[in-house]
Formats: structure tokens, sequence, C-alpha cells
């Protein structure tokens, strides 16, 4: 006891007495009642040149099986909005390690009950270029038991529509926006992330004429699309576009052509607008294809991020007129007017100009999301 009392003397002596010992405390952080935690940590060399702010960040990793499976999850619900898969109640996405500020939204494309294996979007309030920005997801706490966030949250009111037709295996056709734009695809095909939609015979999938996907003066259209073939000389992975081809009608397209470049139109007061990109796109590879316009910048094509093609602005009025008989956004479109053969993954519409880096951002993440925000190992 006498040697007990001379070693703890001389520690605390020296500055070195483990206090919370001598209080008879723990030196365990507290996470709000979580048992566990995850860091998602983006990784700042594939995010670039500017900050970004409200990015729905793809994580894909494993987060834990439920407490039925030898796992931490005490809870799970059906999914309310996007998709109704089940998911764990007990998992939040927080911007602090101590699990008590959740960010705006997050959703879930997957959840294993039996693995923890996940696909999860969540708003990143901001992105940054310069260091690693961190986030935290925070699970197995037995008093929630109810979901956490809201869906649409997970994307900024910019976003138009957001669809991941997701699980490859029975089609799903929810708008995961607050808008509710959902489409009637048919064909359940693999995607670049977990599920998609796809043409191998004829799948018009045909949306809304909602105004968030026909916006006034500025818009950014964007998606993935792996052709069959590109046989068409107009091979159009989505538009709204009244007559469903490039050249009629009103609205945007976004299409590959016979020799593989990218198309893209719009019409502004009456006025066709055309790019041509110089990339050679080949069937058999997903390409995340997309098309922005304001009168400011132009309309300007991307494949994987980076700019193919680009012409001025003629004005700021986007004109949807055209045939009135035909309205809405349509993907993949008709065989017969200028569509596609291939599958076709995560599309979007907003209503502003998205950046050339949060364009290249977004295909980082999309592309390999476990090399642009890794989910770290269980705290």
């Amino acid at each position: 006891m006498k040697l007990v009392i001379l070693l703890l003397s001389a520690l605390f002596a020296n500055g070195q007495i483990p206090f919370p010992i001598l209080m008879g405390g723990s030196s365990a952080p507290n996470h709000n009642g979580f048992a566990h935690y995850r860091v998602i940590t983006i990784n700042h060399t594939l995010v670039p040149n500017t900050d970004q702010t409200n990015f729905p960040v793809l994580v894909n990793g494993t987060i834990s099986a439920t407490v039925g499976n030898g796992g931490s999850i005490q809870h799970t619900v059906t999914q309310s909005g996007g998709y109704g898969l089940t998911i764990p109640a007990d998992a939040i996405v927080t911007t602090d390690v101590g699990c008590t500020t959740k960010v705006a939204g997050w959703e879930f494309e997957a959840y294993s009950v039996t693995t923890g294996a996940s696909l999860i979007w969540f708003n990143a309030n901001t992105v940054s270029h310069l260091v690693d920005s961190k986030y935290y997801l925070c699970y197995g706490k037995p008093s929630i038991s109810t979901q956490q966030m809201t869906v649409s949250s997970t994307y900024d009111a910019n976003t138009g529509g957001a669809w991941h037709w997701p699980n490859g295996t029975t089609i799903q056709n929810a708008d995961s926006t607050v808008n509710g734009n959902t489409t009637n695809a048919t064909v359940a095909v693999t995607g670049e992330i977990d599920g998609g939609t796809g043409n191998p015979a004829f799948n018009l999938a045909v949306c809304c004429a909602g105004t968030n996907l026909s916006p006034a003066s500025t818009v950014t259209y964007e998606g993935w699309a792996n052709f069959t073939n590109l046989s068409n000389s107009l091979n159009t992975i989505g538009a709204w576009d009244n007559n469903r081809v490039i050249g009629t009608g009103g609205g945007y397209t976004l299409s590959v052509n016979s020799s593989g470049h990218v198309t893209a139109g719009i019409v502004i007061a009456g006025t066709q607008l055309t790019t041509l990109g110089t990339q050679t796109l080949v069937p058999g590879t997903w390409y995340h294809l997309a098309l922005t316009y304001s009168n400011a910048t132009g309309l300007i094509s991307y494949v994987n991020g980076v700019q193919d093609g680009i012409v001025a602005g003629a004005g700021t009025s986007i004109d949807y007129s055209g045939n009135a008989s035909l309205p809405g956004m349509r993907f993949l479109t008709s065989l017969t007017a200028g569509g596609m053969t291939g599958s076709i993954d995560e599309h979007r519409v907003s209503t502003s100009v998205r950046s050339a880096d949060w364009l290249r951002a977004e295909y980082n993440n999309q592309s390999n999301p476990t090399t642009f925000a890794p989910l770290g190992s269980e705290n």
C-alpha cells in the first residue's frame, strides 16, 4: 500500500497523474448515447479548385448489422422519402464526433441487416478543397427507434429531381427530392451505383412536367449512361424536349451521336443551340454526362466532369413550347425518335448552373466513393 501511495505521489509530482483513475471516472469520450461511430473522411485532393456547399456525398461502406445478426443496430424502420427500404433507425450522420449535430439530410440507397453493407447519400454542408472534411456516422442507440432524417434534405433547393433507380432487381422510380417527380421506367438493370434502368428493348421512362424540371433561365441536367451501341444518329439519354429530338420542340436534350461525340441541345426563345463535343465515347463504358446553360456561361457539355463542348448563350428564356401534347422529362426516349440502347443511372436536374468543379467532384465521388469518402473503422 505504501508503495502504491509513493508511486502515485511521484506521478503527481511529475504532472503524470492519471486523473480519470484518481477521480474514479472514465477517459472514454461521450458520443450522445451512441455505442459506436465511424469517421467519414472526404479526400480534399479529389475536390478540385473550390469548396462545395450542400454537396450530396455518396458513401459506400459497412456500418453494422442489426443486433439480431450480431451487430450494433438496435432498431430498423422503413425509410420514408426516396425509396422504402429497411434502414437503421439509430444511425445518424453528424458534423461532430460528439454525435449531437446532424447534417441537413441523408438517404440510404442500400442497407443489409445481416452485414451492414450500405450506400448512403448525405448533405455535406461544406466540402473543402484544401483540407480533408470529416463527418461522423454514429449508431447503436437503444432509445432511437424512429427515422431521424428527412431524405429530401439530402439535396439542395436547386435540385429539381434526383433518381437512383436502385437495387438492379426490382425497378423503383421515386424522386428523392421534395418535388416527387416519379418516373415510370419498367426495366431494372445493374447501374454505375447499385441499380439503374435500361433500354434492352423499349423502356421509355417518362417523368413529369413540373416547373422544377423546366427552369426559366438556368439549368443543369446530368447522369450516368452506358451505351450498348450508337446505332442512331442521336442516342439520347434524356431530355425535356417536347418532340424528343434535337432541333424540334423545345427544352433541352443530352445525346451522343453515332460517332461517339456528346451533343447537347437547348432552345432559347425559339433559337436552337447545339454543342458538339470532342471526346469519343465507346459502347460498354459508363460515362457521367452533363449539360449546363445560362446566358452568361452559354451551353456547356461535360464528360466525366470535364468540359467537352460550348456555345455562347442566346438569351435568358429557355423555350419549352414546341409540341404541347408531349411535354415533360423523358429518359432513354423512343428508339424511333433519337433514343439510346443501353443503361442509365443517377440522373438529376437542377434549376441552377452547377460549376465545372462541382461536376468533377461528383464524378470523382460517384465513380469511386471508397476513395473519395472512405468510411473509417468502428470506434
